[in-house]
């Protein structure tokens, strides 16, 4: 048993290499402190031109937008605003404010420390503690036309929750749960039967909430990260989980969301006091819709046990490994569809992947997984195939769900794929595996999702016939060149675009672990739902005073 736990924990470390929090990539928000919005003249949805900032002397070539002239703060350093403008502010927001620390240092390292001009980060950061703050803030950034950005607990693949001289709410002290034996939404008809349900402040992180319902001998559908918030981006941009086989996704899930509005207002919004609102917080993506301050959500029966599954194949012999590869991806189809979810990683001569599913017995693990305990008797392959069960959900959570390799340099590039394009293109995949040997293959097996909901949501509608979410992701060192970072960068668009031409103009991908450089952004994240989104977007935000990296309404603030 101790060598089965030790090969569990160096399979999951293998798996969970790519997760991370903001990483080091540079937004547009081009200002020694927090200016008039601007329309940027390139860069910001343009991946292929300039896709890091220019410096601050570069102002000049930018064309102001709205009420404001191009009027600039006049900084003190290049890394601090004056501090008479930070003590109006926070004044504002009664102490709440956190400012820069002296010289750029914070606690994301010595990069920082030593070029703070050149990082992706908020000027000034606002950490809530209750919707009254929320508003203030809201009121502020509104008053003065400043880029709104939102930060929930940061595991960002696009920097969602950063951007380069933004004004940003930090809503991770919003803390509580409350449990409900019979919710029922506002405005909802008279005699709408209430159902099992749990109500999150934003701040609620994945774990704490999952030990709380363990508790309580429920679920919820959640991800698969122990510090990931329950109420960010994770929620708005779809949410995948564990659990989505048998109950969908996290959004298949929500019952009803309490924001601040763009126009400082509370609000509670579900399918009964605005539809349409509702339908683009539920995979619209991002914080482009509002500041979420609290979530509900169902709940479910609490599994009886959970089956895991752990596997790893090792060759050094390239052909084998294609072999390995080959037939592994094959396999997955049948995989998926008999109920097993999971993650796995493909690169530097090895195959390795974690699956778990509720309820399941040895006996439907081995039977599943044959085609994999047939590859562990391949020649030249070390292998090792293992099944083991946890007593519960919790069981598992504390096993494996672990945060690892925090603040990293990364880039994914992701795409959804059906089980035509893991049986019939299956050579493709492999071949961009091997060409692009700098970049390690990441797979989520989420599985064939409960689409029930899927048509009420906003979340592309290649989820409906999805069985994994591929993705190649690669790193570097916080001391790279800026040589090598651009190489990656614009190795990122080219592996979207070959990605693209293997799953088709229809195909799309998981809008929160994708490119942040994603060339055709709108059609892969929403596909033909994104027109719906643009027009709900300038309803509830007419200004664009939320913004985020490749969000609905970014290609109107933003032109190339």
């Amino acid at each position: 048993m101790a060598r089965a736990v030790e090969f569990m924990f160096s399979a999951v470390q293998q798996v969970y290499q790519l997760k991370h929090f903001d990483f080091d990539f540079d937004f547009n928000f081009n200002f020694n402190f927090i200016p008039p919005k601007l329309l940027l003249s390139h860069g910001f949805n343009d991946p292929e031109i300039d896709v890091d900032a220019p410096s601050a002397t570069d102002a000049g070539q930018m064309t102001p937008r709205g009420k404001h002239s191009m009027t600039r703060y006049q900084a003190t350093s290049f890394a601090q605003p004056p501090l008479l403008q930070y003590a109006t502010m926070n004044a504002t927001m009664q102490g709440y404010a956190i400012p820069p620390k002296e010289n750029g240092g914070t606690v994301f390292g010595e990069r920082i420390r030593q070029e703070p001009i050149l990082l992706s980060l908020p000027h000034y950061s606002v950490a809530v503690q209750g919707v009254e703050d929320v508003q203030k803030a809201v009121n502020f950034a509104h008053d003065r036309d400043l880029y709104l950005v939102v930060k929930n607990t940061g595991h960002s693949h696009l920097g969602r929750s950063s951007g380069r001289g933004s004004f940003s709410i930090w809503t991770h002290n919003l803390k509580g749960k409350e449990w409900h034996e019979s919710f029922v939404p506002e405005g909802a008809p008279g005699g709408t039967p209430g159902v099992h349900a749990v109500t999150l402040q934003a701040g609620e992180q994945w774990l704490d909430v999952y030990r709380a319902a363990a508790e309580r001998n429920v679920i919820v559908v959640g991800g698969h990260a122990r510090t990931v918030g329950s109420a960010g981006g994770y929620l708005t941009g779809g949410g995948h989980s564990p659990f989505a086989h048998f109950y969908g996704l996290a959004v298949d899930n929500l019952l009803e969301v309490d924001l601040v509005t763009a126009d400082g207002s509370y609000q509670t919004i579900n399918a009964y006091t605005d539809p349409d609102y509702f339908y683009a917080l539920r995979g619209g993506g991002g914080s482009a819709w509002g500041v979420i301050t609290s979530v509900t959500y169902k709940t479910h029966p609490n599994p009886a046990h959970i089956q895991v599954g752990l596997m790893q194949f090792n060759t050094t012999d390239e052909s084998t490994l294609r072999t390995v590869f080959h037939q592994a991806l094959q396999a997955l189809p049948a995989v998926t569809d008999a109920g097993f979810t999971g993650y796995g990683i493909m690169g530097n001569g090895s195959f390795a992947a974690l699956f778990l599913q509720p309820n399941a017995t040895e006996e439907i693990f081995n039977t599943t997984f044959a085609p994999f305990y047939e590859l562990t008797s391949h020649a030249n392959v070390s292998a090792q195939v293992v099944s083991i069960p946890f007593p519960t959900w919790i069981d598992y959570c504390n096993a494996f769900l672990m945060d690892l390799n925090i603040a990293t340099n990364v880039i994914d590039i992701s795409r959804l794929l059906t089980s035509d394009d893991l049986l019939e293109r299956t050579n493709k995949l492999v071949d961009v595996i091997f060409e692009f040997d700098e970049f390690s293959a990441g797979f989520n097996f989420i599985g064939k999702v409960n689409s029930a909901e899927r048509d009420n949501t906003a979340v592309h509608p290649t989820w409906k016939d999805s069985r994994a979410l591929f993705s190649l992701g690669t790193d570097w060192a916080d001391d790279a060149s800026a040589e090598e970072k651009l190489r990656k960068k614009l190795q990122a668009v080219e592996i979207s675009k070959r990605l693209g031409d293997i799953v088709g103009p229809d195909g799309g991908t998981y809008v929160n672990e994708a490119n942040p450089y994603e060339p055709d952004w709108q059609n892969v994240f929403w596909g033909p739902k994104y027109d719906r989104l643009l027009s709900i977007k300038k309803r509830i935000d007419p200004t664009n005073l939320f913004v985020c990296n490749r969000c609905v309404g970014t290609d109107v603030l933003f032109k190339p």
